[in-house]
């Protein structure tokens, strides 16, 4: 069988050559790839009932990026007709991953089943089951030291990140038992399990999904052009996708929310989420850490394949400096590949239904591939309210709680260069006198916790964020006027 592109534009590569480029297959992927690979088997055996061992191992299967049912295809050398000639074989690296009576001189269906289960664990885990350098043990304790590892039960690998469903895992245990009575019977037993597992676990996903429920853009005071364009963008694609299809147009992949502290940013996305009525995700720099070598990079894969398999999806990257900093300050190798990897997840991630808002106050920290097109392809400064704006968070802040007859625009004039999360915090000092005296909240208890609370993000902060800005838009612009090709 030739190894074809199936008019597909994805990039080809063994399954191999994508987990040793740390592209672990998710749980889904490693279903669907297992069970295109199980329909590939049934086909060779329909057209040649005697045909002999086929190598089951993670180099002989070609896939691509993204896995579906019809992009799994087999390498020619693969199968071998004449078995007698190499039997009993010799126990090589290459191997190592077949049944036990395989090294033994025989090759059943089961041995199948068991190369089969073997395979999805190496590609959910990166390692082969029970793997050991064989090739480093003399060649005539090798089939006995390997078969003594087989008979051991299965192991979990130790790495953050990693947590495919028990159920899932019971299936690779029971299909590389050692004894083949013990094994799922036939090929379509073990397609049967899976395909039960698939549906159990894309149900199990969708009951719990993050949805968020609430007002909306309601509780959103300003921002109009902002909310205007996520509308537009992309609430309006995402409940017209059949017309958005026909026109071969997706929802953007990111925007970068900057600004100093307490301007709303966070606030906005999960107000943004409660709009779409969508998963969302909130992430940040914790949630991605690891001790462990290419820990960080599985994690945030892992981030990216939930995402997508839970679209639509809001991601929210909240200090996204810390997550996307500029390589040039990276300390080590590890801190770069993590960089790497989201920027590679981020690219053209809107194509899976998974939008990203990044936040951050500092907005010169992070790498500038990931502010290009493609990607944060959008910014929008977030800063301190106008006096429009704080009137109406003045209204939102007070329309469930007592109050006397509040004159708005004389309280507002006083939070003027205030920033947006100072509003709730000084209505919520004036509730409490209000509590303490007995009373319901009026204009003076709000101007008496205007006089007595302090500015939480100081002029000399908001002023240095304004310069930050000024030259972060310059610097966009004088990108815009580069000129591209030979001078």
């Amino acid at each position: 069988m030739n190894i074809t592109n199936h008019d597909n534009k994805e990039s080809l590569c063994t399954i191999k050559d994508r987990i040793r480029a740390r592209k672990l297959f998710s749980e889904k992927e490693t279903i669907l790839s297992t069970l295109a690979i199980i329909s590939l088997l049934d086909e060779l055996h329909k057209v040649n009932r005697k045909l002999g061992y086929i190598n089951i191992v993670a180099s002989n299967f070609v896939c691509t990026s993204k896995i579906e049912s019809n992009n799994i295809v087999m390498i020619d050398n693969s199968i071998d007709e004449n078995l007698s000639e190499h039997y009993p074989p010799q126990c090589t690296n290459e191997n190592v991953c077949q049944a036990p009576e395989y090294f033994h001189g025989k090759f059943t269906e089961l041995s199948e089943v068991y190369a089969i289960g073997a395979l999805m664990y190496e590609m959910l885990f990166g390692i082969e089951p029970w793997a050991i350098n064989v090739d480093m043990l003399d060649t005539t304790m090798r089939t006995l030291v390997l078969l003594k590892m087989k008979r051991k039960p299965l192991l979990i690998p130790s790495l953050n990140g990693l947590n495919p469903s028990n159920e899932l895992m019971t299936i690779i245990g029971k299909a590389t038992e050692y004894q083949p009575e013990k094994r799922y019977q036939s090929l379509e037993d073990l397609r049967t399990a899976i395909s039960r597992q698939l549906s159990s676990s894309v149900k199990d996903k969708e009951q719990h999904r993050n949805i968020r429920r609430g007002n909306g853009f309601a509780d959103i005071a300003g921002m109009d052009d902002l909310k205007e364009k996520i509308r537009y963008d992309i609430i309006d694609v995402l409940n017209d996708a059949e017309r958005a299809k026909e026109l071969g147009i997706t929802i953007p992949n990111g925007i970068l929310l900057y600004g100093p502290p307490g301007c709303g940013k966070t606030f906005f996305a999960e107000k943004c989420a409660e709009e779409m009525q969508c998963h969302f995700m909130y992430v940040k720099c914790s949630d991605v850490a690891s001790p462990y070598i290419h820990g960080g990079q599985e994690k945030i894969a892992r981030l990216f394949e939930e995402a997508r398999e839970k679209s639509p999806t809001l991601l929210f990257l909240d200090e996204v400096d810390a997550l996307l900093r500029t390589r040039t300050k990276q300390q080590n190798a590890s801190e770069s590949g993590e960089i790497n990897e989201f920027l590679c997840q981020i690219n053209n991630c809107g194509e899976s239904g998974v939008f990203v808002i990044a936040a951050t106050n500092m907005p010169e920290e992070i790498d500038e591939a990931a502010l290009r097109a493609g990607r944060l392809e959008r910014k929008y400064y977030i800063g301190v309210p106008d006096v429009q704006t704080i009137e109406k968070l003045l209204e939102i802040q007070l329309r469930k709680r007592k109050t006397d007859s509040i004159n708005i625009k004389e309280v507002a004039k006083h939070l003027q260069g205030r920033v947006a999360a100072d509003v709730k915090l000084l209505v919520d000092v004036a509730a409490r006198l209000a509590f303490r005296n007995h009373c319901n909240i009026s204009t003076q208890l709000l101007i008496e916790a205007v006089r007595t609370t302090p500015p939480s993000v100081s002029k000399a902060v908001i002023e240095e964020h304004l310069r930050i800005k000024e030259k972060f838009e310059q610097k966009q612009i004088e990108g815009k006027r580069r000129r591209i090709g030979f001078q």
